[in-house]
């Protein structure tokens, strides 16, 4: 039998580990087995957002609501148990998104993230980092790694962060 478990997802199975690490705790792990969990780069999403494209035209429609509910209705995810009973059913959506989610896990975990996550900016905000460089862009990867920051240093730095002992790498690469 194991005496110490270790869970740990990358991108899409770092989003999976905020979401399953208190299941895996409490229906698999036997109760002398020390546990913790470790999403990389899988802090979807660190605060509100705006696609770039809006941004950028200065139009403010938060993304997150509209991200996490496609997500969870197309692919019928599995949601954090505690956080969908302690979050209103219209809102249960917002248990995908890791700075809604963060309050409600009880493991200990070691985040790993990178400040300047390329595929969120790219795929899922839209940003033509690789293609365009201009004042735009610019502002927007500079507005992305201090809202990364932000949010990153509101868990891991809140009274829970420091209470369940969670810690974090974030590079700023």
């Amino acid at each position: 039998m194991a005496t110490h478990f270790l869970l740990v997802g990358s991108s899409a199975g770092g989003i999976g580990v905020f979401n399953n690490a208190d299941y895996f705790l409490e229906k698999w792990i036997s109760k002398s087995t020390v546990f913790r969990a470790a999403p990389v780069s899988g802090f979807y999403f660190p605060g509100t957002l705006y696609l770039y494209p809006e941004f950028i035209l200065d139009i403010e429609i938060p993304f997150n609501n509209i991200a996490s509910t496609y997500i969870t209705s197309w692919f019928g995810s599995a949601l954090d148990e505690s956080c969908a009973r302690n979050t209103p059913r219209l809102q249960q959506h917002k248990c995908w998104d890791a700075s809604h989610l963060y309050q409600f896990v009880d493991t200990r975990l070691f985040m790993i993230e990178n400040r300047y996550d390329s595929n969120i900016l790219e795929a899922i905000l839209l940003c033509p980092l690789e293609h365009l460089h201009n004042n735009n862009t610019e502002s927007f990867l500079k507005w992305f790694g201090d809202t990364m920051i932000e949010g990153l240093s509101s868990t891991i730095q809140s009274d829970r962060g420091m209470s369940k002992g969670d810690g974090l790498f974030s590079p700023s690469c």
